[in-house]
């Protein structure tokens, strides 16, 4: 993997995330990133709706999976072999970023060397289930 000083990898895993795709996708390219930079990485495992026509109206690298050989730790792995940055960034596609320094402030910590790892909480929207919402909550 060649590295590069100061980009960050945020590495998608998709299926089927037509619903919130573009709103995560554009999240990420309004950053406020300082000296940062992005490499988007996406990770389809066969989607049938229209993930991929989203994901081509962006810079993303896409990698793919087969449904069968799917698991979210072999999915994820197959997005850090693809990435060529210093810090990987895991999110869902159904995840959207809360503002336009949520790139900055988790990596911040990790750049600074306070920390090996980080995560970011999720917050509730209007289509999370109840239980999930209190699972966030706390």
């Amino acid at each position: 993997m060649v590295e590069i000083k100061n980009r960050v990898s945020v590495i998608i895993r998709t299926f089927n995330e037509e619903q919130y795709l573009q709103e995560l996708l554009g999240a990420i390219g309004v950053q406020e990133l300082d000296e940062l930079t992005v490499e988007t990485i996406i990770v389809d495992s066969g989607s049938t709706d229209s993930t991929l026509q989203i994901v081509h109206k962006f810079d993303c690298h896409i990698t793919h999976i087969d449904q069968s050989e799917f698991t979210f730790g072999r999915s994820l792995n197959i997005g850090c072999d693809s990435s060529h940055g210093e810090f990987l960034v895991f999110v869902s596609g159904h995840c959207v970023p809360c503002d336009v320094n949520w790139l900055t402030n988790l990596v911040s910590p990790l750049a600074e060397r306070k920390a090996d790892y980080v995560y970011g909480r999720q917050v509730a929207r209007d289509t999370t289930k109840f239980s999930e919402s209190e699972l966030f909550r706390r």
